[in-house]
């Protein structure tokens, strides 16, 4: 049986070692059209990766020795062009995944972000930030690299990792958290794009009353300081009986 094929041409690209992570957490997207994509030096995640799209970035030993680091990631990329060109080709939509706090994997994105624009694609980003007790410097680089995709990319979504922290679990898990929660985001998203809802906002069974929207939509509003603007719909989701699953977005 053919997998069905979104009426866009939509691709989710991870780059470097936390967007491989990010990856593997999402191959259902396939069964839905959506294809997916790694641009990494290899690793152990990067090479486990089993899909079609993979463009293997040179080891540059000036990069791990955090020198001329603008140029050199610039360089490896340029050596990449033509592949992720092609790549890039024919792509409506693109989802760049990366870590913001990771100076060398942000300007490889940036580029990348170029190449894809340069064939007629929307470009998203979603990454996350450093954790608070990874120091100073790792937030400045965050905040450095945000900058400098808000001028590349349309969309930028950014998770902040200090809000995982503060949950009362391993710090393993934590990371993982974090890879789940990027991937989720994804996930939402391109459910918003490929499905078909009421305005496609809020998930929920069945078994959901007028009088729990109402709640959903009151509380909104009130965190919006009453000055919001809010659409809302329903996707019915069978497997989410008694439970509820909401997607906002702002602008």
């Amino acid at each position: 049986m053919p997998k069905p094929k979104p009426p866009i041409n939509i691709k989710v690209i991870s780059i470097g070692n936390r967007g491989c992570n990010v990856l593997e957490r999402l191959d259902k997207l396939t069964e839905k059209g959506v294809k997916l994509g790694a641009v990494s030096v290899a690793g152990k995640v990067f090479n486990r990766l089993r899909i079609e799209n993979k463009i293997e970035l040179p080891y540059s030993f000036d990069i791990e020795q955090n020198r001329n680091i603008e140029e050199m990631a610039n360089r490896v990329i340029d050596e990449k062009r033509k592949e992720i060109l092609k790549l890039a080709n024919g792509t409506d939509i693109v989802f760049l995944v990366g870590n913001l706090a990771n100076k060398v994997f942000i300007i490889q994105t940036k580029e990348i972000a170029r190449l894809f624009k340069k064939e007629g694609a929307l470009v998203f980003f979603v990454g996350s930030t450093a954790f608070h007790f990874e120091g100073k410097a790792k937030q400045k680089t965050v905040k450095e690299m945000k900058d400098i995709l808000k001028k590349e990319v349309d969309a930028l979504l950014v998770i902040d990792n200090e809000k995982v922290a503060k949950q009362k679990i391993s710090a393993i898990d934590a990371f993982t958290q974090v890879d789940k929660i990027i991937a989720d985001v994804v996930v939402a998203i391109l459910d918003i794009m490929t499905n078909y809802g009421v305005i496609n906002i809020i998930y929920a069974g069945k078994d959901l009353l007028m009088d729990e929207v109402k709640q959903v939509g009151e509380k909104i509003h009130k965190k919006s300081g009453g000055q919001g603007k809010i659409i809302f719909g329903i996707i019915s989701d069978d497997k989410l009986k008694g439970k509820l699953k909401i997607v906002m977005i702002g602008s």
